[in-house]
């Protein structure tokens, strides 16, 4: 028997981690494991309108999240073939505490780099997703959607760099940034890694889609 799910793949950035947001799952098989967000495909509703009612769900109605590709599972269940379609969306964290809400889901973010125990195949799907993210993450206007206030340059950084495991020239990054013209100051200052004030800036509200990397 074939079963199409819908699987809706959060990210966002926290002291320069990207977290993925997960639900620990309440029945059995693998109660207590994690998975990400999830329902059945319906007859009466399209897969758009069943992704928008579990944002819903989650109190994260206005996360903008885009449909990314599917993938098989034929070891779920004997005799069953499930088909997940998955989204992804980027949320900044700020938006994820200004939209925290109760529901009767027992939810938590968690960093891709100390995911937990994961149902079924999510754990692939999540890694498949962070893919996405890496590609998208090259544009300034997908990090615009993480960072809309205040931020330092070695932060930004050191999220590349976490990203993508590389090394990245400090001079040449900023120079990115900088020269097409991206970002305004903000007037503060923080103290970078080494105990250095580190200039503040946030990015123009309407700013070119520029490669970063």
């Amino acid at each position: 028997m074939k079963q199409v799910e819908i699987l809706v793949n959060i990210f966002t950035i926290e002291d320069e981690e990207i977290k993925v947001l997960l639900m620990k799952k309440q029945t059995e098989p693998f109660k207590g494991y994690w998975l990400l967000p999830k329902t059945n495909v319906s007859d009466e509703e399209s897969i758009n309108d069943i992704a928008q009612n579990i944002l819903l769900k989650l109190g994260l109605e206005n996360t903008s999240i885009y449909q990314y590709h599917a993938m098989s599972d034929f070891s779920r269940e004997p005799g069953s073939h499930f088909i997940s379609i998955s989204y992804v969306g980027f949320l900044d964290i700020i938006q994820v505490k200004i939209n925290e809400t109760e529901t009767k889901y027992e939810k938590e973010w968690f960093s891709i780099d100390k995911l937990p125990k994961m149902a079924y195949n999510h754990v692939d799907i999540v890694f498949n997703n962070l893919n996405f993210l890496r590609n998208e993450l090259k544009k300034s206007t997908t990090l615009q959607l993480f960072f809309p206030s205040d931020f330092s340059l070695p932060e930004l950084q050191r999220v590349y760099e976490n990203l993508y495991d590389i090394k990245i020239d400090r001079r040449n990054f900023r120079k990115k940034f900088l020269q097409n013209d991206l970002l305004e100051e903000t007037g503060e200052y923080t103290e970078d890694s080494r105990g250095r004030p580190a200039k503040l800036y946030m990015f123009k509200p309407s700013i070119p889609e520029v490669n970063i990397l």
